[in-house]
């Protein structure tokens, strides 16, 4: 349910229910209580609210004597496992969203900063760069590095086209210490030189 596919949570369930055909009342009893119990502690470690898989009045022993064969309680088991599979999945992805919303609005404040880095940024969200690394590249399509310089650049040519502001001083404010390194990276951004973008956006 965690990181499995539909078919797979079909599958296991099925699977188990196959071997509760032939028990008896006492042992699905037994089995209906340990499943309930690992339903409730991954949830819980989803921070799933047991409601949103069992509804308001929750999950009873009695519950058992709704089911007219293992069947229809394999039936209503596999309901309640693909509930909790969607919803699992459904706070991954609006974790993921949050953190990489996080850390936009972080360059979005620090991308002024020479020293940015992906380390300085996850040790500011509590992440391992390896793991928000390859989630900022799943959801953005692009690298920590490419976003910070996309951000910067699209400043920077903001700034050539408002603003009288000399080149050098506008790449320090766009987080480059050295002018020349900072034409580089906006002309193979751009395909041209910040003076010559300059030039051509104040044409009319």
């Amino acid at each position: 349910m965690k990181v499995g596919t539909e078919e797979q949570v079909r599958q296991i369930v099925g699977a188990l229910m196959e071997k509760i055909k032939t028990a008896s009342m006492g042992q699905r009893q037994m089995f209906f209580l340990d499943w309930m119990n690992c339903l409730l502690k991954v949830a819980r470690d989803g921070q799933i609210p047991a409601e949103e898989i069992f509804g308001q009045e929750g999950v009873r022993m009695e519950k058992l004597l709704d089911f007219s064969s293992p069947g229809q309680m394999g039936s209503w088991c596999c309901d309640r496992c693909l509930c909790l599979w969607e919803l699992l999945g459904k706070r991954r992805s609006d974790s993921a969203w949050y953190l990489i919303d996080q850390a936009k609005e972080y360059i979005l404040s620090h991308y002024q900063q020479s020293d940015l880095s992906v380390d300085s940024l996850c040790s500011h969200l509590h992440l391992s760069s390896a793991y928000f690394s390859t989630l900022f590249k799943k959801s953005t399509g692009m690298s920590f590095l490419s976003y910070v310089t996309k951000v910067r650049m699209e400043t920077a040519a903001r700034l050539l086209r408002d603003t009288d502001e000399k080149t050098y001083r506008i790449a320090e404010e766009t987080g480059y210490l050295d002018p020349n390194y900072f034409s580089y990276v906006f002309k193979r951004y751009f395909g041209v030189s910040p003076s010559k973008y300059r030039a051509g956006a104040s044409q009319p």
